[in-house]
């Protein structure tokens, strides 16, 4: 749809009609492509879907209405190399195929130069991906999950590749995005992720910082807007990491370490009253490299032991200050374990462990 330079094309699949086809769908290929998916249309693409193909080209898809569809038999990509956009509205809903973990398969923003945009909102609406997901492979990529939008996938990776920039936001009720196995905001490129107004995103294991030279930001913010891990979460891993828990937000998992690497940094903030980071285990503030941990403003966080500076050749910084602002380890905190460690509690902040060592 759109084949070459200059072109435009335009399929629309409308009033319960639909649109077989056995192989690849490309939706804008050298030029202008787009495909509208509504009032009860289904399209069924038996291998992979590609919006936007080569740099000059653009493509744009549409799938909007209840019992409007796009079932792939393989896997999707939005912005291969160019300019790509998948909307998700009304009730709308994709369904994509497995996929390789770090190929460009179902890749928001693929290749060096390409810009890919894949919004999800509305009650009923989702992108059911049975495989992994990118957003940010080598180019630039942003997932959007509003109000009432789901978007389900395997392991995520945002900004994937040493140039990939990767962002994603879920925000209002009932937006979410679930991930079967692992989340990495900051793979080898720069990923945010955005949680607030009741959005919620969860996995098993989440990387805030994974690769070298990569830089993960995420903001968990509002009442009810959650975090969920159940495994570990690692800030700062062998990059750069930072997690901001604020304005009764909050984030759960089983252990967590912040500058795990050494030679890397991680920061985790916890403020305002309602705010919550809750550890089922181990904390680690500086594990090999370096950590700080801020609580402030009536921010709390909960594990078991705590560790500060835990290895040689790491630093440990936390800070908990303010009416309110609470660190509660149900077991020992080791304040230099093996490495530098500093606790500074201040302004009606509060520190509670069986013992402090």
């Amino acid at each position: 749809v759109g084949e070459d330079v200059g072109s435009v094309g335009l399929v629309t699949v409308n009033g319960g009609g639909s649109f077989n086809l056995g192989g690849n769908l490309v939706v804008g290929y050298g030029g202008t492509g787009k495909l509208e998916i509504t009032g009860g249309g289904a399209v069924t693409t038996g291998n992979q879907g590609l919006i936007a193909y080569f740099g000059s080209s653009k493509g744009t898809v549409t799938v909007a209405g209840p019992g409007s569809v796009w079932n792939l038999g393989n896997s999707l990509q939005v912005g291969r190399e160019g300019t790509g956009e998948l909307i998700i509205s009304g009730g709308g809903i994709v369904s994509t195929a497995s996929a390789p973990l770090i190929q460009d398969f179902r890749t928001i923003g693929a290749q060096r130069g390409s810009n890919g945009k894949v919004t999800v909102t509305g009650a009923g609406s989702a992108w059911h991906g049975n495989g992994n997901l990118g957003v940010g492979g080598e180019g630039t990529g942003a997932l959007t999950i509003p109000a009432g939008g789901l978007v389900t996938s395997a392991t995520a990776i945002v900004g994937s590749g040493v140039d990939g920039v990767g962002s994603a936001t879920v925000t209002g009720e009932n937006a979410s995005w679930t991930n079967s196995d692992q989340l990495f905001v900051g793979f080898f490129g720069k990923g945010t992720l955005s949680i607030g107004d009741g959005g919620a995103a969860t996995s098993t294991t989440a990387f805030i910082g994974y690769g070298a030279d990569s830089t993960g930001v995420v903001s968990v913010t509002g009442a009810n807007s959650t975090l969920a891990n159940s495994a570990d979460l690692l800030v700062g891993y062998s990059g750069t990491g930072t997690l901001s828990i604020a304005d009764g937000g909050a984030a759960t998992n089983a252990a967590a370490a912040i500058g795990y690497a050494a030679g890397f940094s991680g920061r985790v903030t916890v403020t305002g009253p309602g705010s919550t980071w809750t550890n089922r285990n181990e904390l680690f503030v500086g594990t090999f490299g370096a950590g700080v941990l801020d609580i402030a403003d009536g921010g709390i966080v909960s594990g078991t032991a705590g560790f500060i500076g835990r290895n040689a050749g790491s630093s440990g910084i936390a800070r908990v200050e303010g009416p309110g602002s609470t660190w509660m380890s149900s077991s020992t905190l080791y304040v230099g374990n093996a490495g530098s460690g500093t606790l500074t509690i201040a302004g009606g902040g509060s520190v509670t462990a069986s013992q402090i060592r």
